[in-house]
């Protein structure tokens, strides 16, 4: 069974622009990425997690950005599967941090507080990178 234990997370990058002059409904669309890098041994690994959300019809307009960087203390990760694992494991602990810093900052603008949506991460399109020490 693999654990996966937070130790550290840091926001590398914060940016948001708005610029926005009507009032109502703005049509967001979020896209995001996400990797991790397991050490040789696998009892340790990084994971980056970049999302942005922007207005759909004027991404000039309104952009939010958020760059979060997870360190990572494992166990248990021995197969291919439990490397997807690790990797599902530390997006569903980091996006937390992502959807509130968001959230916190469309609040913080006076707009209403803009909650993004967790991804499905599909196990056949992971990728892991081991880092060399």
């Amino acid at each position: 069974m693999v654990y996966m234990f937070l130790d550290r997370q840091v926001f590398k990058k914060i940016s948001m622009d708005m610029n926005v002059h009507e009032k109502g409904k703005m049509e967001i669309e979020s896209s995001f990425s996400f990797g991790i890098h397991l050490s040789e041994d696998h009892s340790s690994c990084i994971a980056k997690l970049y999302q942005d959300a922007k207005l759909k019809n004027d991404p000039s307009s309104f952009n939010i950005s958020v760059e979060v960087v997870g360190e990572f203390s494992c166990e248990g990760i021995s197969t291919e599967e439990d490397e997807k694992e690790a990797h599902i494991q530390a997006y569903l602990m980091l996006f937390p941090y992502v959807q509130n810093m968001i959230a916190k900052l469309t609040v913080d603008a006076g707009l209403p507080p803009l909650m993004i949506q967790m991804s499905k991460l599909n196990p056949d399109n992971i990728k892991i990178e081991t880092l060399n020490e």
